[in-house]
């Protein structure tokens, strides 16, 4: 059996994501033994690409829940889903949490 690393595991995510099949994207997430912030924003914004904006909103409550820290990309993508869901009082709270942690966005982001 090939042996694959974190990178292998998030470019399946990202690859699954692409092509609409969030149901095995998340599957392969699910069963990675070790995730990466990276591993969390490759499902992240696979959710917000397909259109699952809550999924990724649920996903980035539980990133935290799990103690792993957002970044700008999570971070980027929780407010797309927001804006897209039209969930102002959610997106003030996001980015709350962009201000309070510190982090400047460049004049734009792709989610």
């Amino acid at each position: 059996m090939i042996n694959k690393d974190i990178v292998s595991w998030n470019t399946m995510i990202t690859g699954y994501s692409q092509t609409g099949q969030m149901d095995k994207a998340h599957e392969i997430f699910e069963s990675m033994d070790e995730r990466s912030v990276v591993s969390w924003n490759s499902l992240i914004t696979g959710y917000v690409q397909n259109g699952l904006y809550l999924d990724a909103l649920r996903s980035i409550v539980k990133m935290g829940q799990e103690g792993k820290r957002p970044d700008e990309s999570t971070f980027a993508c929780g407010l797309s889903a927001c804006a897209n869901l039209a969930a102002l009082q959610v997106g003030k709270k996001l980015h709350h949490l962009v201000v309070k942690c510190g982090y400047q966005f460049p004049d734009y982001n792709v989610c």
